[in-house]
């Protein structure tokens, strides 16, 4: 296994230090930060939030009809994980003007509407795995699969995916985080384009798991002061019988929505957005803000804040009553280099260790 990965990683070393041909782009990332928590027993270092990972991808450019993508990371421990593998081809379809996508390959999906919660996602879960606030985005899995994109009309399409059992490491699928998923997974997807100011989109969509039941949801989306979205899923063995108001066992509901609103002022734009996600026959809630502005196009500060109520839970890393909120900041002096920090106060009642002030400081440079 050790040597496999060391020759995974030496193929994209290899193309990293040797020139590619003129339809091949090349780009790297080294990022390193440390952190200390500050809490009941005093300040005290955080060695798993310590460390840094360098990051290889690959991608064609200038090919519109077939695209790759890969990308490779090694963290601090030698540790080896394949982000992206995927491949690309556009090709003929009936709809005049428009032309169908096939993907292939370790690649991310986006089902549904949201920023951090997603009640219509059925592939990657509701809410990521997370451990800290962080600056940048948060819906950023992958999984083995194979998609095909079907054009409807200029903005409106049909999509069906089938996701295979993989042996390997969890890519973030909802699924599991065994070594090998155990079931196949196949469904669709229909989005359809309104047009209107106040709803610019509706999509429904279906994911169906081998002995392990329906996913399926409804989404909108649009626009009058704010930028809205909403969704609305459930999960069951026996849709039917609990349309019909009878118990299905491990079956549930849940819906999620947000605001979002970028305020345009000159060198400072304002970035505004609210998520909640609820389970009302658990009644649990989880909600999410976050305010952060520009200075220039070298900086940025924000503020954001995760926090669950309710006498049930949404997820059991993160139970009612916990509490993540902070600043977090960033800083670019020269393109390509960044320097991050945050100061996050972490609460959780049924974990009393894992509460206090959380400080982390990090860089990260791409080339």
């Amino acid at each position: 296994m050790v040597s496999a990965r060391r020759n995974a990683f030496a193929v994209v070393l290899s193309a990293a230090l040797f020139p590619l041909g003129a339809e091949t782009v090349v780009s790297a990332e080294i990022a390193a930060a440390a952190s200390a928590k500050i809490g009941a027993g005093g300040i005290s270092s955080v060695p798993e939030a310590n460390g840094g990972s360098v990051s290889v991808g690959i991608d064609t450019a200038r090919n519109e009809a077939v695209k790759a993508s890969a990308s490779i990371a090694v963290n601090q421990r030698g540790e080896l994980t394949l982000h992206r593998a995927w491949m690309k081809a556009r090709m003929p379809w009936p709809v005049e003007g428009t032309s169908s996508r096939l993907t292939v390959g370790l690649a991310p999906l986006s089902w549904g509407k949201g920023f951090l919660f997603n009640a219509g996602d059925p592939i990657f879960g509701e809410m990521p795995a997370i451990n800290a606030l962080s600056g940048s985005e948060y819906r950023t899995a992958a999984d083995w699969l194979a998609a095909i994109y079907m054009p409807l009309g200029p903005f409106s399409f049909a999509e069906a995916v089938y996701l295979p059992p993989v042996i390997g490491p969890s890519t973030g699928s909802a699924e599991t985080n065994a070594a090998i998923s155990p079931r196949d997974r196949a469904g669709g997807r229909v989005q359809i384009e309104a047009g209107l100011p106040l709803l610019q989109s509706v999509e429904a969509g279906w994911l169906h798991a081998e002995t392990a039941g329906e996913r399926g949801y409804a989404a909108a989306d649009g626009s009058l002061w704010a930028d809205w979205y909403a969704v609305a899923a459930f999960a069951s063995n026996n849709p039917a019988a609990s349309a019909m108001g009878e118990r299905v066992e491990g079956a549930d509901w849940s819906l999620s929505g947000g605001l979002f609103r970028i305020i345009d002022v000159p060198d400072f734009p304002l970035t505004l957005r609210i998520e909640a996600l609820a389970h009302p026959g658990r009644n649990a809630q989880n909600w999410f803000a976050l305010m952060s502005v520009g200075l220039g196009d070298i900086a940025s500060a924000g503020i954001q804040g995760l926090y669950a109520t309710g006498s049930g839970d949404v997820s059991g890393r993160f139970p009612s009553g916990s509490l993540v909120a902070g600043l977090i900041g960033e800083f670019s002096p020269v393109k390509g280099f960044t320097l991050s920090a945050q100061a996050l106060r972490t609460y959780m009642p049924a974990m009393p260790d894992a509460s206090g002030y959380l400080i982390t400081v990090g860089a990260r440079c791409k080339f």
